[in-house]
């Protein structure tokens, strides 16, 4: 009866294994468990690499995109994996493509970006049928039965989103604390997933501080020259405006230059999704303050995808992979521009070595709550002083922009 029990036992642990091999893992190590942690991924205990991990972009040349795959890069050049990027070319109707084509061509795990809610439906479905690892930058989705759904699935490695809403909150307090009351409002189309919180955020904020965003004074559509004609028209018909909110970089750009040809000098211009074409506009003062540099969303996924194919999903208190939904949106005032340039655009904000101490090949400790607190201190502050503690940068460098490292 004894071995009879004994070989059930070694029978189930073999179904589990095999289990995440099918989605290209190796069995993890059992939490709780005083037993050495299971080799990271091949037999013979070495963590494997050249593997094959596709990744996709709305379109390729656009920073906001090409910002988030470089993130993603980070990660597979640590671990020695190739990325693969397929060019949806503006074309939405790709994105679901792309699942299709990377399991075609027999790659070892998909960093998909899913953008709609509906994708999400279909996309990881199909990598589940076909047992290859999914993760999810930047986009992910909405809490609920969806979420729960995708949570469920074997091959589902990790997801991790942005506050967009928190993008409105912190450019609405910061509108405030420069002392404007007035404000004029650009984005992308109503019903728009990533430009609606962010409005919401900042009207809400807002108002609650005793601001009042003005009547008729809000544009909703494209970007481009429709928008610069739109957003000349909206802040020639509101002369009592003194700010000016872009929810997305374009229409920052396009307020900055109506300002400057109408000697609008006295209108506050805040951006999301900061980028090199706003820097020069942020360190003259044309620009009051940028927010974004959440695209590290895609290091923060890429972490969470290798973990997995390294035998160690990053798992919640349930026994389930995370989601995170709490990438900052973070604030650049104008005093901050060069150094944001210096440590966002010319270099990565995150050392190599804070990297690998979140990856279980190098750090066999590491745990979800351990990215978890990551993401959740990441700010300028916070990555500033990581470059100071490296020696890239100076305390009298800091402190001249309100940064005390003691």
């Amino acid at each position: 009866m004894k071995k009879a029990s004994r070989i059930i036992a070694m029978m189930l642990v073999l179904v589990m294994a095999l289990a995440l091999c099918a989605c290209g893992g190796s069995a993890p190590a059992q939490s709780g468990s005083s037993a050495p942690a299971a080799a990271p991924a091949a037999d013979d205990g070495v963590a494997k690499t050249n593997r094959k991990i596709g990744t996709n972009q709305l379109m390729l040349g656009a920073y906001a995109l090409d910002i988030i795959t470089t993130a993603a890069r980070q990660v597979t050049d640590i671990c020695g994996d190739e990325l693969i990027v397929a060019n949806d070319e503006m074309n939405v109707e790709k994105i679901i493509a792309d699942v299709e084509n990377f399991i075609a061509s027999d790659v070892d795990a998909i960093c998909w970006w899913g953008l709609r809610e509906t994708n999400f439906a279909v996309g990881p479905a199909k990598a589940e049928a076909a047992g290859i690892p999914i993760a999810f930058p930047d986009k992910i989705p909405p809490e609920g039965e969806l979420t729960d759904n995708v949570r469920n699935m074997k091959c589902f490695a990790g997801g991790v989103g942005c506050e967009d809403y928190s993008a409105g909150i912190n450019l609405g307090n910061y509108a405030l604390e420069l002392g404007c009351t007035k404000a004029l409002i650009g984005g992308a189309e109503v019903g728009d997933t990533t430009h609606e919180p962010r409005i919401k955020g900042f009207i809400e904020t807002f108002e609650a501080g005793g601001g009042k965003v003005l009547e008729g004074g809000i544009y909703r559509g494209g970007s481009g020259a429709d928008a610069n004609t739109a957003i000349d028209n909206l802040i020639a018909a509101h002369p009592e405006a003194d700010c000016f909110f872009g929810s997305g970089g374009d229409y920052a750009l396009a307020a900055v230059s109506v300002c400057a040809t109408l000697g609008r000098d006295d209108i506050k211009v805040l951006a999301v999704d900061i980028g090199p074409d706003l820097l020069p506009y942020l360190e003259d003062g044309s620009l009051a303050a940028g927010c974004g540099a959440h695209w590290v969303s895609g290091m923060y996924a890429m972490i969470m995808l290798e973990n997995y194919l390294d035998g160690k999903p990053m798992l919640d208190a349930d026994g389930k992979v995370g989601m995170p939904r709490n990438t900052p949106l973070m604030v650049v005032p104008a005093n901050m521009a060069k150094l944001y340039e210096r440590f966002w655009i010319d270099e990565f904000p995150y050392e190599e070595s804070e990297i690998k101490q979140l990856l279980y090949r190098y750090n066999p400790d590491v745990t979800l709550e351990d990215l978890q607190k990551v993401i959740a201190s990441y700010s300028i502050e916070d990555r500033l002083i990581a470059k100071y503690n490296a020696g890239k940068v100076t305390a009298e460098e800091l402190a001249a922009v309100g940064i005390n490292v003691g």
